[in-house]
């Protein structure tokens, strides 16, 4: 059976490798939050993204989409004309997404 100032010690260290740890980990992670320049450090990184959902990619995309469904279309397809609405929807909701976006956030 243990003693009762033994078992505090144990704790007590336990404690102190966690504190140690967490001290780690700040540490590492401080030079990141860093180079954020007192701004999220997700911002970047999400603005990269909308630019290219929401830029050139996503117009070159739906482009060939659309000639996609057009070919379907014209040599009769089976599902075409659904398949050509699916291509409509969601180029319209990509462009309206990003135009909602930037009006709720600002970006």
């Amino acid at each position: 059976m243990q003693s009762r100032s033994l078992r505090k010690l144990k704790a007590h260290r336990r404690f102190i490798r966690a504190a140690i740890m967490a001290a780690f980990v700040v540490a590492i992670a401080l030079p990141a939050m860093a180079q954020a320049g007192g701004a999220s450090p997700w911002d970047n990184a999400l603005q990269n993204m909308s630019g290219f959902f929401t830029g050139t990619f996503a117009r070159v995309s739906s482009l060939i989409a659309v000639v996609f469904g057009g070919w379907q279309l014209m040599h009769g397809e089976p599902g075409s004309k659904r398949a050509v609405a699916g291509v409509v929807a969601g180029v319209g909701a990509a462009m309206l997404a990003a135009n909602v976006i930037s009006w709720l956030f600002g970006v």
